[in-house]
């Protein structure tokens, strides 16, 4: 078994301007710091490179958007990393 968390802020990427959203990742990747969550394209101006959204630590990704509109603070993306718990406390 294996016992996560999901707590700690740096494990959720947010949506920083509006556009569509394109995942670059799968539920269940193992993933870095720095790894893409995906890229918005700029519906406005889309002769605009893509804003490349990355995760901020490493973990698990548990939740991912679906291809779609998004705006500024959108969550993209949620991830969980193992939860320390002493020996102790374990069955």
């Amino acid at each position: 078994m294996r016992l996560m968390t999901s707590d700690p802020p740096d494990l959720y990427a947010f949506a920083p301007d509006y556009g569509v959203f394109v995942p670059e990742v799968r539920l269940g990747d193992e993933v870095d710091a720095g790894t893409p969550v995906g890229r918005i394209h700029n519906l406005e101006h889309p002769e605009r490179e893509p804003q490349q959204v990355r995760f901020r630590a490493p973990g698990l990704v548990i939740c991912l958007r679906a291809i779609g509109r998004v705006e500024p603070g959108d969550c993209l993306a949620h991830q969980a990393v193992d939860l320390e718990v002493p020996e102790s406390l374990l069955l």
